[in-house]
């Protein structure tokens, strides 16, 4: 669970650096603008469009960023907490980490079945913090798996199930 939030706090400085290159060329066309239509601002002026491009909006940003991810994080590890033992191991399921060389995407846990024909990922739904995504994945190419098809669960409905539940669940709706 650290591990993962290091990760990701070590992926917000790529994403503080992206913003202030992005920005810092943004106002260095608009300044550039500026000095060809002889409206250039004053020192003063300019100091403060430069530390507030290159440090200000970019760090509150990413400021932003990590405070969205870090709620998701907070209520996925309650749910994920309260159904692991109960619901996730005895079924099957183990624990692996998304996106995790990517540096345009934070880091997730994800929880992980695999059958003889399909892998199904469990996840939390990225639109609805109180629902679960199913995704189900065709095993037969293991380096690239399609996608079959996506089954979202409320939270309170998988919660009220067991682990025997649960799994049958699962497996009627892969064949569906």
């Amino acid at each position: 669970m650290n591990d993962l939030i290091r990760t990701n706090f070590k992926k917000l400085k790529f994403t503080f650096l992206f913003i202030s290159i992005l920005f810092g060329l943004l106002t260095s066309i608009l300044l550039a603008v500026a000095a060809f239509s002889n409206q250039f601002p004053d020192f003063n002026l300019l100091l403060v469009i430069a530390l507030g491009s290159l440090i200000v909006l970019p760090l509150f940003i990413s400021l932003i960023t990590i405070s969205v991810w870090l709620v998701k994080y907070k209520q996925q590890r309650r749910f994920f907490d309260y159904i692991m033992e109960s619901h996730l191991l005895p079924v099957g399921f183990h624990r692996e980490i998304s996106n995790l060389k990517s540096k345009w995407k934070f880091a997730d846990e994800i929880y992980i079945l695999e059958t003889e024909s399909r892998k199904i990922v469990l996840s939390q739904n990225s639109r609805k913090a109180s629902e679960m995504e199913f995704i189900y994945f065709k095993n037969e190419n293991h380096l690239n798996p399609e996608i079959e098809k996506i089954f979202s669960m409320n939270k309170d409905e998988m919660k009220n199930m067991n682990a025997v539940n649960l799994k049958s669940v699962l497996l009627k709706k892969s064949f569906n």
